[in-house]
């Protein structure tokens, strides 16, 4: 059957085998920010997160990934612990942040011990890629509020200095590495909690 196409980065558990706690820290994002949600995020040099420098060399290190936004002027703050999965996530007050929306703050999962879900860019077609890096394609696109980032195939490789690290394959009906958008998990290598470890 043909893979459904997914958008960004979904955190699906841990490392540790644990499931996602959904803990999130957040930080402020500015008017000219476009962050989709499941969007890979840095933190600039104001404080501020935005997706930029994220696809192209030398990478910059990632903070994590957007889960969740709320206004200024909203009912969440820094520091306010929020059911994500819960009946408190329709209550906050934007769902992706678009150019021109004003100052933000953005939920982002930072812990560099998270698995994310993200689909391939390209027909991968090998259970070898395990534990092979790899960069982000499309890390700053959105569509209908939902981040395109995409695993990029053509940067399959070992390097240290990679993005993300893939870690294993969903084993689902839905999930044929044969075809298009073919699911991986994936941890952030090169983040700024944690140093680049090179694949195999």
């Amino acid at each position: 059957m043909a893979n459904q196409s997914m958008r960004g980065l979904r955190p699906v558990g841990t490392l540790t085998g644990a499931s996602w706690s959904e803990s999130i820290r957040w930080y402020p994002c500015t008017t000219g920010a476009l962050i989709g949600r499941f969007a890979p995020v840095i933190l600039d040099t104001t404080g501020n997160v935005n997706c930029s420098s994220l696809d192209t060399a030398p990478l910059a290190n990632l903070l994590g990934v957007a889960v969740v936004f709320e206004r200024i002027t909203g009912r969440w703050r820094p520091g306010d612990t929020l059911n994500l999965a819960g009946s408190e996530f329709p209550k906050l007050s934007a769902k992706y942040h678009a150019v021109g929306d004003g100052a933000m703050y953005v939920g982002v999962v930072v812990d560099p011990n998270v698995i994310y879900e993200v689909q391939a860019s390209g027909v991968v077609g090998a259970v070898t890629n395990v534990g092979a890096t790899c960069n982000i394609l499309d890390p700053a696109g959105v569509d209908q509020g939902l981040s395109n980032a995409a695993i990029n195939v053509t940067s399959l490789g070992v390097s240290a200095d990679a993005a993300l690290k893939i870690v294993d394959i969903p084993y689902r009906v839905d999930n044929d590495l044969t075809l298009t958008n073919a699911k991986f998990l994936v941890v952030i290598n090169k983040s700024l909690f944690a140093g680049g470890v090179a694949g195999i």
